[in-house]
Order: C-alpha cells, then structure tokens, then sequence
C-alpha cells in the first residue's frame, strides 16, 4: 500500500490556509471560488497539513473551521463562547486551560494592577509554566 506524505502547513497556498481556518467563502456573492478543488481535496488537506502552522495557531480556547467541521464530533454550538464549549466536550489541553484561567483572572483585575499582572505573566512565560 502506498502512504501519502504528510503536507505540511507551508504546502499550502495562503488561501488554501485561510479556507482551513476560517471556511469556505466561495459561495458568497463577490468571493473567489474554494481554494480546494473539492471539498474531498480540502478535507484531505486539513487531515495532511501540520494545522500547528495554520493561521492564527496556536487556538487556545478556539478551534479552526476545519477542525468542526471534519473532527469535533458536534457542531459549533453559537449559544456559548466556544472555550466553554471545547470544555464541556473535554478536549482543551492543559496548556489551554491554565491560559484561558490567567485571561479570565486579569479580566477581572482593576486596570491600574494591568502592569503588575503583565510582569507576573512574562516571569510564568519565562520559567516555561506556559
């Protein structure tokens, strides 16, 4: 049996990347047509690609259009931010849960402690807690 080589992200041309990321547009009036020939090809590309590379990743508390349609095993549910969708359905890393908790921590900061907080999160940077 023959094994495809994996493509990695940089295989891909920009609006193939883009498609990846955030959709399809082509059946908009005014958009250019996919960057896929099929929807075969697009689902293969996402399933070859380094998605590491893609636009916008890392996604923490986000997932790509791609990963949604072709792996979530739900469809994106609107009604809820999707961090909180991610995290019922168990799939947000530690890494991202441990990010999403210091965004919320200094969501909730008083705009004066902002300098204070960015010093601490640069040392956690630092000391590779990230």
């Amino acid at each position: 049996m023959r094994r495809r080589r994996a493509r990695r992200a940089a295989d891909l041309t920009g609006p193939q990347a883009l498609e990846l990321s955030v959709g399809p547009h082509h059946r908009r009036k005014g958009y250019p047509p996919s960057a896929f020939e099929s929807a075969a090809d697009r689902r293969t590309a996402w399933f070859e690609c380094d998605q590491s590379k893609l636009l916008g990743a890392p996604y923490v508390g986000k997932r790509p259009w791609a990963w949604w349609h072709y792996e979530a095993g739900e469809p994106r549910d609107r009604t809820v931010p999707e961090a909180e969708q991610l995290r019922c359905m168990g799939v947000l890393t530690e890494a991202e849960e441990r990010q999403l908790a210091a965004w919320a921590h200094r969501a909730a900061l008083p705009a004066e402690d902002f300098a204070e907080q960015d010093a601490a999160d640069a040392d956690q940077w630092d000391d590779g807690v990230w």
